[in-house]
């Protein structure tokens, strides 16, 4: 599998200086907004270029990146993300592999909902004494952030 490590390392530094922006404020950051995903997590989906619709977030923690992607973008992320652990993913996809260096079975159980994704991915990333800043392209996506966590 081809590893972008150059494009997680982009990531990496405009998650750090996202927090950091947040003053201290802030321990995790989630983001349902399509245009901060790509450039927090590395990966972008040709699904948000092409559907409005399609759902993605971002959880970003001072030492994780969590991605919740539909789940024919799960294994693509992954050579991006690297760790299955990182990716959450919601739908149903089939991918036949001869054989590879990622183990696709690490990856967390697929959820059938995005939000269903979301909530198990916010469970296992924000704990009780976390601070949460919420990003969103509107409102609704913020209102919505705020009943999951």
């Amino acid at each position: 599998m081809l590893f972008r490590d150059d494009m997680k390392a982009i990531a990496d530094k405009a998650g750090a200086k996202v927090l950091a922006a947040c003053g201290g404020k802030a321990d995790v950051v989630v983001t349902v907004d399509p245009a901060h995903v790509g450039y927090l997590c590395g990966y972008r989906s040709v699904l948000l270029d092409v559907d409005r619709t399609y759902r993605c977030a971002v959880i970003i923690t001072r030492d994780r990146t969590v991605l919740v992607t539909g789940a024919s973008d799960a294994a693509p992320a992954l050579e991006v993300m690297r760790d299955p652990a990182n990716v959450y993913r919601y739908g149903m996809f089939y991918v036949s592999m001869r054989k590879s260096d990622v183990n696709y079975e690490a990856l967390p159980k697929p959820e059938s909902t995005f939000v269903e994704a979301l909530r198990v991915a916010i469970a296992a990333t924000i704990k009780p004494q976390h601070t949460a800043g919420l990003d969103g392209a509107t409102e609704a996506d913020i209102q919505e952030l705020k009943s999951l966590i």
